[in-house]
């Protein structure tokens, strides 16, 4: 037997007989990602202060190279909160819609809150790994004039 389907954004097809059901669980799946999303950000945020410690330590102890190779994981790691905390925006932008078609299924007539949309600076985040890597050139350079 086929469902009928109801489509509701680009990324969400729920079947109309299960609509309460799969509404929910949607929503509770969109919440976990949310704050998965979050925990990780903040324990690579972590990692990134630590590996900071460790370049700079190792520049004091004299040792460049491995200075340079705390640097390059320091970058990878900020690509990566990147991807994270963009992940966290679109997950908490997902539960906010499910929500709202929640509401207005079970109550027609009730005003619906306005979206809050997570401020972000990704759009002057773009060039960042461009910057990341003109960064560590300068770093290898100037620790290539210091030697």
């Amino acid at each position: 037997m086929q469902h009928k389907v109801q489509p509701i954004h680009s990324w969400y097809i729920i079947p109309l007989k299960f609509k309460r059901k799969t509404s929910a669980q949607l929503l509770q799946r969109h919440l976990i990602h949310h704050e998965k999303a979050k925990a990780q950000v903040k324990l690579i945020e972590r990692q990134i202060k630590r590996q900071y410690r460790l370049a700079v330590r190792t520049v004091l102890k004299g040792h460049k190279g491995q200075s340079l190779h705390y640097m390059g994981i320091m970058t990878v790691l900020q690509s990566v909160r990147h991807f994270y905390q963009r992940y966290s925006h679109r997950s908490w932008l997902n539960v906010q819609m499910l929500a709202r078609i929640i509401m207005q299924t079970m109550d027609p007539c009730r005003m619906l809150p306005p979206l809050e949309i997570p401020e972000d600076n990704f759009q002057c985040e773009s060039g960042q790994s461009e910057k990341y890597q003109h960064a560590l050139v300068v770093a290898h350079c100037n620790f290539s004039r210091a030697s």
